[in-house]
């Protein structure tokens, strides 16, 4: 399993990149979204599908992530899922939290600074650190739009159309420190370099914790399962 936006989604490990089941991508994450406008993202993106072999379909019926009546199930690398995610949930709309006034970040909040990221496309904004905590974490305002985000969000949101040339791979918006950088113009770069490094280090630490206590509470279910049975 592997998480995206937010959701646990049924996957393989293939070819050094996870492929997710995409029915599960459908169902639960782009819901609110009618068959023909995922359809028409994935071929404006030049998304390639695959298909779960007798074996992979097996497994993923096994572990209760398609029904058993399914005769086949379709698979999405982990980057063009991001990428589907990206065009469809995270550009600019009028519903996107703003800061209170609409105007720059920098005039309201004192430690702003500005970063972008390169992935897809190109996005630049303000990372606000006060706004930041783990519950809420949209603290990036986009210097087009003005929107705000959250750093897993921000370096999947762009104004410009998504390269669809390029060969993506690798990419899970989760390691966002790794793709979001602080602007060359800034002074202090090292400096506010270490405040993004100690959010996502905590981040990661939270994630962990979480995790850790997700995995006892299945294994103490099951156990107790065990024990009915016997």
């Amino acid at each position: 399993m592997t998480m995206l936006e937010g959701k646990r989604i049924g996957c393989f490990l293939l070819g050094g990149e996870t492929r997710l089941c995409l029915p599960q991508i459908f169902n639960n994450i782009l819901m609110d979204f009618s068959v023909e406008q995922i359809n028409r993202s994935i071929q404006e993106l030049m998304i390639y599908l695959y298909n779960c072999t007798d074996q992979q379909l097996a497994e993923f019926k096994r572990a209760n992530i398609i029904p058993d009546t399914a005769k086949s199930c379709g698979l999405i690398t982990r980057t063009n899922a991001e990428r589907l995610c990206s065009s469809l949930l995270h550009q600019a709309h009028e519903l996107r939290p703003r800061l209170k006034g609409g105007g720059p970040g920098s005039a309201l909040l004192n430690g702003s600074f500005r970063v972008y990221h390169r992935c897809f496309g190109r996005g630049e904004g303000l990372f606000l650190p006060e706004l930041y905590s783990y519950d809420e974490q949209s603290c990036i305002e986009c210097a087009e739009c003005r929107g705000l985000f959250s750093p897993q969000k921000f370096v999947c949101h762009q104004h410009e159309p998504q390269e669809i040339r390029t060969c993506h791979w690798g990419f899970n918006s989760s390691n966002w420190r790794s793709y979001i950088h602080v602007a060359e113009s800034e002074k202090n770069r090292e400096e506010h370099a270490q405040v993004l490094d100690k959010i996502w280090l905590k981040e990661r630490e939270i994630e962990q914790e979480l995790e850790a206590e997700r995995a006892f509470w299945v294994a103490r279910r099951k156990s107790e399962g065990d024990d009915k049975i016997g």
